[in-house]
């Protein structure tokens, strides 16, 4: 009885074993998930409906009132106000402390 838990069956002549048939659904199963996420990361965005304002990944005019002046700077959606603050305002009496905000 311990040999025939101990053996392997062999595939059938010019088949696929059980073991090989899932391997390649597995490999088949990722490669279709991995494609399909490429793909909508590489598809265009859709066009926005007329009449709607769509503030994207570029650059966005914005207006700040710091110390009683207002301030026009362009600024994208990725950058901090401290960035904003310190880079293009040139204002450094903010300081960074340690960019998690739990100190």
């Amino acid at each position: 009885m311990s040999r025939a838990k101990n053996r392997r069956e062999e595939p059938p002549s010019g088949g696929l074993s059980r073991r090989d048939l899932f391997k390649s659904a597995g490999a088949v199963a990722v490669a279709g998930s991995v494609l399909g996420s490429v793909r909508a990361a590489l598809a265009e965005p859709e066009a926005a409906p007329e009449g709607l304002r769509v503030q994207g990944p570029g650059a966005v005019p914005v207006t700040l009132t710091v110390n009683g002046v207002e301030r026009k700077v362009t600024v994208e959606p990725r950058e901090t106000l401290l960035d904003t603050l310190r880079l293009p305002l040139d204002l450094t009496g903010a300081k960074r402390v340690c960019d998690r905000g739990a100190c």
